[in-house]
């Protein structure tokens, strides 16, 4: 099968039966003077995206990657995965607003798999974890 059809078949399902998704990259930079002290000047920004994806709880079953990742300590029980379109960037510092009721999520390190055809990403899967609260970096 072409990739482009696949990617065409997995967009569709995202439009079909998939949640609503924004994604806010990120971006700071710091600047140090150094004068009777030492000042930090955090200049930020942000881009924001929106799609779709599958939202899904983590498998526990003693096979595969999520099994894997929770044994050895990089995901949490209660962390969950985002299937994503592959033209949807992932890199950076990301967060992810998932649905209508505006559930809050933070990327984990080293949390995005590609699935590729022919050197083509048809789609992601990113581990992702609740965010409580506000806070971003919880």
């Amino acid at each position: 099968m072409n990739p482009t059809d696949l990617i065409t078949d997995f967009e569709n399902a995202l439009t079909e039966v998939g949640q609503p998704i924004t994604i806010t990259y990120q971006s700071g930079t710091s600047t140090f003077t150094a004068t009777d002290y030492d000042e930090a000047l955090w200049n930020t920004g942000s881009r924001t995206i929106s799609g779709a994806g599958f939202l899904q709880p983590l498998s526990s079953k003693n096979a595969g990657a999520d099994y894997k990742y929770l044994q050895e300590g990089k995901l949490k029980y209660d962390d969950s995965k985002l299937y994503i379109t592959g033209s949807m960037t992932t890199a950076g510092d990301m967060r992810v607003v998932v649905g209508s009721t505006g559930s809050e999520y933070k990327v984990l390190p080293e949390g995005v798999q590609e699935f590729q055809i022919s050197g083509t990403v048809i789609f992601k899967k990113v581990y992702v974890r609740y965010l409580t609260g506000t806070n971003y970096y919880g």
